[in-house]
């Protein structure tokens, strides 16, 4: 019988899909640490990130699992959870930690709940948002500018 740290080493060590493989590997992993009734498989599924992966289409697989709580959740404490598993994604997973910022500030009503919250989260997780935002203005002002620059407005730390 596999064991939890297994399974999460088996989304690790396959996380790059470079083939059949691996993708499978992945599949089955992800499958096996998304469990519906307990949020704390979302950080678990956040360590499937890798901006180098070869097959986004199924990485992506991984952002809707996450999504999923939201729902189950309820938006704000999921906001509030997930956040502070952003900057976990600095090194080699920044891709997909803007990936998931961006679906939050898009999105009218998360962007509310953070605006709303964003006081309440620690200073080092208020220092990623800050880069998160800033990378934005950086890549995209016309299309970023408006909403980070409200996100920066709020930080105050």
């Amino acid at each position: 019988m596999r064991t939890e740290e297994t399974i999460l080493q088996q989304l690790i060590d396959n996380r790059l899909m470079s083939n059949n493989e691996e993708i499978d590997n992945y599949q089955d992993a992800l499958d096996s640490l998304f469990v519906k009734e307990d949020h704390h498989s979302i950080g678990k599924l956040f360590n499937g990130f890798l901006d180098a992966t070869e097959n986004d289409e199924v990485m992506f697989s991984t952002v809707h699992a996450i999504e999923y709580f939201s729902k189950t959740m309820g938006l704000e404490k999921y906001i509030l959870y997930v956040i502070p598993f952003l900057k976990k994604l600095d090194n080699d997973s920044y891709d997909w930690a803007e990936t998931f910022f961006l679906r939050i500030i898009n999105n009218d009503e998360s962007f509310k709940m953070l605006i709303n919250n964003i006081q309440s989260l620690k200073k080092i997780d208020l220092q990623f948002i800050e880069k998160l935002s800033k990378g934005l203005i950086k890549r995209n002002p016309e299309k970023f500018s408006i909403k980070c620059n409200i996100i920066l407005d709020k930080l105050q730390y």
